[in-house]
């Protein structure tokens, strides 16, 4: 499975970058998590402009704090996360790899970087960015829906 991903990504293919960067983030039963290695291929697919996959180190860096999810009716479930790889809180890495996703047009990544500036979530509070980057993923998400409301080719 992580062969043709290999090949996809030293051909700088982003996709394929980010697919292989995944792959040793879950890990598999017989080959556990490797966040080294997940990190550097989604770096590499940021590098490459995938705005996914600067998202998704955004996030990483943002750390994951869940424990639990809600499974219906109120009730919840412990996650196991064991399985899964990690990289240290780091809200700079983080507001950093959220603004090149935003600039890619990941409109999540907007509201994330919105969010850090409102609450000064491990960096200088700033509502003056905060609105900026709510404005852009305002911005992004007409766009995208506009382009839903185009019609495609009838034949």
């Amino acid at each position: 499975m992580i062969e043709p991903m290999q090949i996809a990504c030293d051909a700088n293919l982003k996709q394929g970058c980010r697919y292989l960067s995944l792959v040793h983030w879950n890990g598999e039963k017989h080959r556990p998590a490797d966040s080294i290695k997940a990190e550097k291929y989604m770096r590499k697919a940021c590098e490459l402009e995938d705005g996914e996959a600067c998202w998704l180190l955004s996030t990483w860096y943002m750390g994951n704090k869940e424990r639990f999810r809600t499974i219906g009716k109120g009730e919840l479930k412990e996650l196991d996360r064991t399985s899964l790889g990690s990289l240290d809180r780091d809200m700079y890495k983080a507001l950093e790899y959220g603004i090149k996703a935003c600039e890619l047009d990941i409109p999540q990544s907007c509201a994330n970087v919105a969010r850090m500036y409102k609450l000064g979530d491990g960096i200088e509070q700033n509502l003056d960015e905060a609105k900026k980057y709510v404005d852009k993923a305002r911005e992004i998400m007409e766009e995208m829906k506009s382009r839903e409301n185009i019609a495609g080719f009838t034949g």
